[in-house]
């Protein structure tokens, strides 16, 4: 599963805090990705490297449907 590369990667850039995948129990199908990183700049880096560009194509073919990226900011942080 590309998946698995793709978060191996991710967890090793500078800058990546969290990267989660979680399922939906009752959509087996439905997932969601749940990634933190330190700052703009390292969310700009991962944006340029190989394995997002692999993932963005994978994307972009259509492989995939319901995407809503959201973008939100740290209040408190355990």
């Amino acid at each position: 599963m590309y998946q698995a590369e793709d978060s191996r990667c991710t967890i090793a850039e500078p800058g990546c805090e969290r990267f989660d995948v979680i399922r939906d129990p009752a959509e087996p199908n439905k997932f969601v990705f749940y990634e933190i990183y330190s700052s703009e700049e390292a969310i700009e880096l991962h944006c340029r490297t190989d394995h997002w560009k692999k993932w963005n194509a994978f994307e972009k073919s259509g492989a995939l449907t319901n995407i809503s990226p959201m973008k939100y900011s740290i209040l408190m942080q355990s």
